[in-house]
């Protein structure tokens, strides 16, 4: 893992941090290693869906914003799971040190618009699911 993905990596991450642009690593299904992907150099780290926010928040010493990490295959449920599951991804997010909501790795082609509108309706707060409010 060191040797063939984040050393070059960093390399690149350092180049780009020379330019005062922040960056984000993304690595997938490295919950094994997350403290090699803690060495990267990078000021956010992209968690995907198969990892949990905090344990890869503790694997990395909590110093870092951490990137996803919904499973982009919910985005194919109906629009009131989208909301529920983003809720939890939102709710494990804020104990993290910061945490910008994403998928946990790109979205799928046929995914549904108003799955996608729920997923960011609810990223936004205006979650018409959310306790109190709507269906």
């Amino acid at each position: 893992m060191e040797e063939f993905a984040v050393a070059p990596a960093r390399r690149v991450i350092e180049a780009v941090k020379r330019t005062g642009v922040p960056v984000t690593y993304f690595a997938l299904d490295v919950a094994h290693a997350w403290d090699v992907v803690a060495t990267s150099g990078a000021d956010v780290i992209g968690v995907d869906w198969r990892s949990s926010l905090r344990s890869a928040d503790a694997a990395t010493g909590k110093r870092f914003v951490l990137q996803g990490n919904l499973d982009p295959c919910v985005l194919l449920a109906d629009p009131k799971t989208v909301a529920a599951r983003t809720r939890a991804m939102l709710e494990e997010g804020r104990t993290l040190r910061g945490h910008i909501a994403n998928l946990g790795h790109g979205i799928l082609p046929n995914v549904p618009v108003e799955c996608a509108q729920a997923f960011v309706d609810t990223v936004k707060g205006s979650d018409p699911f959310s306790a109190g409010k709507g269906v």
